[in-house]
């Protein structure tokens, strides 16, 4: 995730539920997947585990972005029914 998305996020999370939920799921699978980070060996069952916790996170991002493609849009119709 970009940083600008990221500074976007914050300011639209405290307006957007929705957006807080995903936000504070992502920041804790981050932390989840850190201590699978610098280790020469995972176990069958930890390597599974990494692999679930990459998808839901990347599944959470995804839902992100399209939340923040949807404000987007709002924003920008918004803008053009003003200017009209």
């Amino acid at each position: 995730m970009e940083r600008t998305d990221r500074e976007l996020i914050e300011q639209m999370m405290e307006n957007d539920m929705r957006l807080k939920r995903l936000y504070e799921q992502h920041d804790k699978i981050e932390k989840m997947l850190e201590r699978f980070q610098g280790r020469v060996f995972l176990t069958s069952i930890e390597q599974r585990e990494e692999r679930d916790l990459k998808k839901k996170k990347l599944n959470g991002v995804d839902e992100m972005m399209r939340l923040l493609a949807e404000s987007r849009q709002n924003f920008n119709q918004e803008g053009e029914q003003r200017a009209a």
